[in-house]
């Protein structure tokens, strides 16, 4: 499969062994949004594509139901 070679590189957990994950990023146009094109894992893991894509989406604030460890 042929694709754009990504013009900007971004790094994120790898949602497999939480190493380095590398995303490659490429724009089609100036009013396109930037879309992922290629992944690495500095640990060589195999990600399947959705696992790229999920990794890519900003990670949502854990919220805390209760006290932690028991205190108030």
């Amino acid at each position: 499969m042929s694709h754009d070679a990504s013009g900007r590189v971004s790094w994120t957990t790898c949602p497999i062994c939480g190493g380095q994950l590398a995303i490659g990023w490429h724009q089609s146009g100036n009013e396109a949004p930037e879309v992922p094109v290629e992944f690495d894992c500095v640990n060589r893991c195999q990600l399947s594509v959705s696992q790229a894509v999920l990794a890519t989406e900003p990670r949502r604030e854990r919220e805390w139901l209760g006290p932690i460890n028991g205190s108030d």
